[in-house]
């Protein structure tokens, strides 16, 4: 009797730890199932951020920036286009960075703010221009411990098609290659209406 007794209880114990297992599996399934519904809100979510930010809001958005990748670029002639390969971000496609420029997609008012950093110990100076010709431009200075940043910023209105890059000025004294650091020479733009 004490025999069927442990047995039986044994069983109970059995069934017991069954089914607290089947409500732990379940309760899993119930959380697995909760996190996949959040992921989809959560996609859902990030979908509609993206259009909005990234695809325009319906009105023109333009905005781009674009930085100088891996260690920079050498300067080896006056009046050298800059180009900019690494790119933040190009709200509505204006920037092309196999040319360095931004082609207005949009007639309208555009701000574009450009830094120079050369490295240590050297100077020079670069051009924003707007379809070839001079408009502003930023001068880094000689520093002989440390680094020197020249930068502008410009207000244009732009005709659909117009062009703007950054080139090496083309009357800076160039005595032998000048490297750019690639941290400090940025170009930025966006439509300001």
């Amino acid at each position: 009797m004490m025999s069927l007794t442990i047995i039986l209880t044994a069983l109970a114990l059995f069934e017991i730890d069954a089914v607290l297992g089947l409500e732990k599996r379940l309760s899993v399934y119930g959380l697995n199932s909760q996190i996949a519904e959040l992921r989809s809100e959560l996609h859902q979510l990030k979908t509609r951020v993206y259009r909005r930010l990234y695809k325009g809001t319906g009105s023109g958005t333009v905005a781009f920036t674009a930085y100088m990748s891996g260690t920079g670029r050498t300067i080896y002639y006056k009046g050298q286009i800059l180009r900019y390969t690494h790119v933040l971000n190009n709200i509505g496609n204006g920037y092309d960075k196999r040319r360095g420029s931004f082609r207005c997609p949009s007639s309208g008012t555009y701000v574009f703010f450009f830094t120079s950093m050369p490295e240590r110990g050297m100077s020079h100076s670069i051009w924003l221009t707007l379809n070839g010709k001079f408009i502003a431009e930023a001068v880094s200075g000689k520093v002989e411990k440390g680094y020197n940043m020249g930068s502008n910023m410009v207000i244009l209105r732009l005709k659909k098609g117009d062009r703007v890059w950054i080139r090496a000025s083309k009357k800076w004294k160039l005595n032998s290659a000048i490297r750019f650091r690639y941290a400090g020479n940025t170009f930025s733009g966006f439509k300001l209406s």
